[in-house]
């Protein structure tokens, strides 16, 4: 049995947990954010972002057309593709409130999330999503359909259980910044002696 010569096993949150048979070797520390590179800066626009990999259960596209037709904010679309003619149809339609500006890391990530006052992320599931953690470290708010790898931040998140709903939601949202709240128990400063305490037990 692989959990005889297994000290402890480290998850990200308490939805990670399930898929561990013996629980009682089960470490939970949440996964940390650079709160040195993802922070607010000055005065946000009053619209919406997104970022992450374009699929098909990530929902985006289905998101900008509905976001299109019903939203009067505008959205912009961060990362690249499964299918790169697909989005290519998509970029190259009547969509006058949908941005693609492509795949974005690091500086230039974080300069482009702190633009936005809202996130919005319309994904079927998630594991976790860092994007999330990112943009609340830039003082955005964040409006997502629900799904149980979001639990973790269930505090921070006003949540949609389907797209309509979330599409109801964005068309009046309130900004609220957590972004402090993120670096009190987000930051690496904060998780890595938790980090490095776990390495060095017996």
């Amino acid at each position: 049995n692989h959990m005889d010569i297994i000290d402890v096993n480290l998850v990200y949150s308490d939805f990670h947990k399930k898929f561990i048979s013996d629980n009682s070797k089960t470490v939970v520390i949440p996964f940390p954010v650079d709160t040195e590179l993802f922070y607010p800066r000055g005065i946000k626009k009053d619209d919406f972002v997104w970022c992450g990999r374009i699929a098909p259960e990530k929902r985006i596209i289905d998101l900008a057309v509905m976001f299109e037709d019903n939203v009067n904010s505008n959205l912009t679309v961060i990362g690249g593709p499964d299918n790169k003619a697909w989005v290519e149809d998509i970029k190259h339609s009547d969509l006058e409130k949908v941005s693609f500006v492509g795949r974005k890391f690091d500086e230039s990530l974080a300069e482009e999330l702190a633009k936005h006052k809202y996130f919005v992320l319309p994904s079927k599931y998630e594991t976790y999503c860092l994007a999330v953690l990112e943009a609340l470290a830039s003082g955005c708010s964040v409006y997502a359909t629900y799904y149980e790898g979001l639990e973790w931040a269930k505090d921070y998140i006003t949540f949609a259980e389907d797209l309509e709903e979330l599409i109801e939601l964005v068309k009046n949202p309130t900004h609220k910044d957590y972004s402090q709240s993120i670096v009190e128990n987000f930051s690496w400063d904060v998780l890595k002696p938790k980090y490095l305490d776990l390495l060095m037990s017996d």
